[in-house]
């Protein structure tokens, strides 16, 4: 896209506009996204992502990314909401990586939740282990696609990414900094 809008530039099709130079700038945009999830998705396919572990206040952490979550809730009547089952202690945890991990998981919840639906997120221990559990009402994955949403570049509808400038690779990243964890 880049290289053909700046062909047609050039080549006198479409006038050099601070429009056309935005549409150039977002697709560029894209494709440092790209290279960068690409990149990361390598580190941790050979186990060399890596990890800056620290305390975390796992309820903060969800908190803040549900706050930065919200305004794109609020646009679609969509009700965001956390739910902390009893005492979370801290975790020795990749602060920054985890923050990824529930943005991605809080996007893919939102972008398929129907306008005036409901995403929850509830943070819970159960035996040692910290859960963090993502529910929405959306349409679901069919039972047959449940493996594939962890495939590099898998999307059950290719062309609405495409629209929106996914890559298919967040579900991927996401259980990757899980597994490095």
């Amino acid at each position: 896209v880049v290289r053909g809008n700046l062909q047609a530039i050039l080549d006198d099709v479409y006038p050099l506009s601070k429009e056309e130079i935005g549409h150039l700038l977002e697709e560029t945009h894209h494709l440092t996204r790209l290279v960068d999830d690409l990149h990361e998705l390598a580190q941790a396919e050979a186990r060399q992502l890596p990890l800056y572990q620290q305390k975390t206040n796992i309820p903060v952490l969800v908190k803040e990314v549900v706050g930065v979550m919200r305004p794109t809730a609020v646009s679609h009547n969509i009700t965001l909401q956390t739910e902390i089952l009893g005492f979370i202690p801290k975790l020795e945890i990749d602060t920054a990586r985890m923050r990824q991990v529930l943005h991605n998981l809080l996007s893919n919840a939102l972008r398929h939740t129907p306008d005036g639906g409901r995403v929850l997120v509830r943070i819970e221990q159960n035996q040692n282990i910290v859960h963090i559990q993502v529910e929405d009402n959306g349409p679901g994955i069919p039972i047959d696609n449940y493996e594939d949403v962890f495939k590099p570049f898998f999307t059950l509808d290719p062309s609405r990414n495409k629209l929106k400038g996914e890559s298919g690779l967040g579900m991927t990243i996401a259980r990757d900094i899980i597994r490095s964890h």
